[in-house]
């Protein structure tokens, strides 16, 4: 499905990092403001004894050497210094992209990385970013899908609880994205849970009654009825 995985600073390790790689995936997160980065030298072999030095100084994200670091900008008008830094940390050669914001009139940095050092600079950002969605989708799930109202101790019967919760949260919104007339709107899983739930009450009326929900009479009447209770689009 991807060969990435997005975590916050505290999986910024060099054993994480290596498991991650071992799996011929990358990892997408962040540093600490702190970290230890040097610049990679641009030096050339002179022919004299010894190799060229391997770093050139360290790196200071409030003062970036613009020899080292190229100015990006993604479609939401975010905007990013990047350039290939070697991590002591990590203990290997990263991408870095350095995100700016002014905040109660101050500048403040946020370094985020990815371990596969050919990727675009702005993908680094965009994946970042999607961090936070799953926030939200634990957030539903709790809210609308029982995520914490399993009545069962068994770790195997958790597990599958969990797991069919954030299911049935991102089965709504494949529907909603797959949907022309929906995938431009804000998501509302309670939208979906009462969409749900109109379905299966009307598909009962339909069984006991023998309506025809299919008929042209009874179209329009049975779509107010399923979205009746839903959030204007």
């Amino acid at each position: 499905m991807t060969n990435y995985v997005v975590a916050d600073a505290y999986f910024s390790k060099k054993n994480f990092v290596e498991k991650i790689l071992q799996y011929s995936l990358n990892l997408v997160s962040k540093l600490r403001d702190d970290a230890d980065l040097s610049y990679l030298s641009l030096q050339t072999k002179t022919g004299k004894k010894g190799r060229p030095a391997k770093y050139g100084g360290k790196v200071d994200v409030r003062n970036l050497n613009p020899e080292h670091f190229n100015q990006v900008e993604n479609d939401k008008g975010i905007k990013a210094y990047s350039g290939m830094v070697y991590s002591k940390a990590l203990g290997r050669t990263i991408l870095l992209v350095v995100e700016e914001f002014l905040i109660k009139g101050k500048t403040t940095h946020r370094l985020l990385f990815s371990t596969n050092t050919t990727q675009a600079p702005i993908d680094v950002i965009d994946i970042y970013h999607t961090r936070f969605q799953i926030e939200f989708g634990f957030k539903d799930a709790k809210q609308f899908a029982g995520l914490e109202n399993a009545q069962v101790r068994s770790g195997n019967k958790l597990n599958f609880h969990f797991n069919t919760a954030l299911t049935a949260v991102n089965i709504a919104k494949i529907m909603q994205l797959s949907n022309p007339e929906t995938k431009e709107n804000s998501f509302s899983m309670a939208t979906y849970k009462i969409l749900f739930h109109n379905t299966l009450l009307l598909s009962r009326f339909f069984s006991l009654f023998a309506i025809n929900p299919n008929s042209i009479k009874n179209r329009q009447h049975v779509n107010e009825l399923l979205f009746f209770g839903t959030m204007a689009a």
